[in-house]
C-alpha cells in the first residue's frame, strides 16, 4: 500500500514538473492579450470638474480598457457638455466609442446623435471621427450624416467634416437640404 502511495505521489510530481507554467512562449498569446482588456468596468462614469463646476460628464453601460494599446472601449455612451452656468451645451450618445488615451481622438458608432443646445442644433449619423489635435470631426467615406437646424432647416449628405476651431462644416459629395430664411 505504502509503495502504491509513494508511485502515485511520484507520478504526480512528475505530471506537474512536465507542465509548461510560461504561457508566454505560446503561439498566440500575444494576439490573445491584444483582445482581452485589462479592466472592465460596468455602469462606468467619468466626470471632469474644474474647481467644483462640472466641465463634462460622460457614461457608459460598460468600459474596456485595453492600457498597452492606449484606448478604451465604451459601449453604451451618453455624454453631457457643461456651459459656465452649469447648464448642458452639448449632449449626445452612441452605441459604442473607441478612445485613444495617447492622442484623445475618438471613433464613435452606432446611432450617434449630438444636441449643440448653443448652437440649436441636432447631428444624426452612423459613424464619425473626432481627431483632438486638427479638432476636427468627420465622417467615414460614403456615411450620410444630417444636420437639422431648431428652425426647420435641415441638410443631408456625405464627405462630411467639421472644424471645430472655425466653427465650419463640409459636405463633399450629395448634399440636399432646406434653409429656412427668417427675415427681422
Amino acid at each position: 500500500m505504502r509503495i502504491k502511495k509513494y508511485s502515485l505521489l511520484v507520478c504526480i510530481t512528475l505530471l506537474f514538473f512536465a507542465c509548461s507554467l510560461d504561457y508566454q512562449d505560446n503561439q498566440g498569446t500575444k494576439e490573445l492579450s491584444d483582445k482581452i482588456p485589462e479592466a472592465v468596468f460596468t455602469d462606468f462614469v467619468h466626470m471632469s470638474v474644474k474647481e467644483t463646476r462640472l466641465l463634462f460628464s460622460l457614461e457608459a453601460k460598460e468600459a474596456q480598457l485595453f492600457q498597452k494599446q492606449k484606448r478604451t472601449v465604451l459601449t453604451g455612451v451618453r455624454f453631457r457638455e457643461y456651459d459656465d452656468n452649469g447648464e448642458i451645451s452639448v449632449e449626445g450618445h452612441a452605441n459604442r466609442a473607441i478612445y485613444y488615451t495617447d492622442t484623445e481622438n475618438a471613433e464613435i458608432y452606432g446611432a450617434v446623435y449630438f444636441r449643440s443646445n448653443q448652437e440649436e442644433i441636432t447631428m444624426y449619423a452612423e459613424s464619425l471621427f473626432w481627431d483632438r489635435k486638427s479638432r476636427m470631426l468627420s465622417a467615414y467615406v460614403g456615411e450620410t450624416v444630417r444636420i437639422n437646424k431648431d428652425d426647420g432647416s435641415y441638410i443631408t449628405g456625405s464627405g462630411f467634416s467639421a472644424d471645430a476651431r472655425k466653427k465650419s462644416i463640409n459636405y463633399s459629395s450629395g448634399v440636399w437640404g432646406k434653409y429656412i430664411h427668417e427675415d427681422e
